[in-house]
């Protein structure tokens, strides 16, 4: 059988709570990077399709480099914030909500990588 213990008592007749795990400062960090991620990749596509649609050529040389360039550093962060929330779900004296949060965004944001990626190598 178990050995069931009651709950330490203050002298008040009232059992205290047990003391809350703070959050993982890792986890935070990770899920705030595939956030800032996300919107980056958002506001590229949201660009690109703005100028596809008002310019008569659509983009311009620079703006594709710049566009490529952003989505690298977007890319960049999204592997960062995977890799921190990895290490946020390892953390066992912490909590691991965000941790959780920042590997599913970041992985979603890899996986639609990974598919925009495969559609314009198949579009000729």
């Amino acid at each position: 059988m178990e050995n069931l213990e009651p709950p330490v008592s203050s002298g008040t007749g009232l059992a205290e709570p047990a003391p809350e795990m703070p959050h993982s400062g890792v986890g935070i960090a990770s899920f705030v990077m595939s956030l800032l991620a996300t919107v980056g990749f958002v506001l590229l596509f949201l660009y690109v399709f703005y100028k596809q649609a008002t310019q008569r050529y659509g983009p311009t040389e620079n703006e594709l480099v710049f566009v490529g360039l952003a989505v690298i550093a977007c890319c960049v962060v999204a592997l960062i914030a995977l890799i921190l929330g990895i290490v946020g779900l390892f953390q066992n004296d912490r909590r691991r909500i965000f941790a959780g949060f920042g590997v599913g965004i970041s992985a979603i944001i890899g996986a639609l990588i990974v598919f925009v990626i495969w559609f314009g190598l198949t579009q000729t």
